[in-house]
């Protein structure tokens, strides 16, 4: 009987720290959204895409041609702004391998100012299986500035690995055709002034 008792304590005690846990990250979602609303309307932001993941949010604004990087920390939204003219380079990485790549064809702010490698113009596209099996697949955005920034948005990430063929359907692949085409707008937009 005194086994049962026993048993049965710590089977509550593990519910209880189990309920604490998961209403803490319910707590934890709605700052973040509530946050991220008040952002959106202090800066006037026109949403045409968001992506809104565990740990941080991006948003587009195709009238303000601008993305939006945000982390919400210590109960405060973080943001960094890129503009579409300081994306530079932008690479899908799947489980740490590099398959896509689109870069602008201009040396960047960081190979005019130094003796370093140029890049521009990089492009790289390899075929990957269909039935691959994906654990992770992030993003790589190169902002051009005098010190080479980069951000790493991991946009997919699955305990159970899937297919390659899911994960091109999946926010990835939204997310870096939107800036493939911010590229490919800043090189026409740079062609036609020159």
């Amino acid at each position: 009987m005194m086994l049962f008792t026993i048993s049965m304590s710590i089977a509550i005690i593990f519910f209880i720290v189990i309920l604490i846990i998961k209403l803490n990250e319910k707590r934890y979602t709605l700052q973040k959204s509530e946050a991220l609303e008040r952002f959106i309307n202090y800066k006037d932001i026109h949403v045409t895409n968001l992506y809104s993941g565990p740990h941080f949010d991006i948003i587009h604004d195709e009238e303000q041609k601008m993305i939006w990087y945000t982390v919400f920390q210590r109960k405060k939204l973080q943001y960094k702004e890129l503009p579409y003219h300081t994306i530079y380079q932008v690479v899908w990485n799947i489980d740490g391998t590099p398959i896509r790549t689109v870069t602008r064809n201009i040396p960047s702010k960081e190979a005019l100012l130094t003796k370093e490698k140029n890049i521009a113009g990089k492009t790289e596209h390899k075929e990957v299986n269909a039935q691959y099996r994906v654990k992770e697949a992030t993003l790589t955005i190169t902002l051009d500035e005098t010190t080479t920034q980069t951000i790493e948005l991991p946009l997919f990430s699955s305990t159970l690995p899937k297919s390659f063929g899911e994960v091109e359907q999946s926010d990835i692949a939204i997310w870096y055709h939107l800036f493939v085409s911010i590229i490919q707008e800043e090189e026409t937009n740079n062609a036609s002034s020159k």
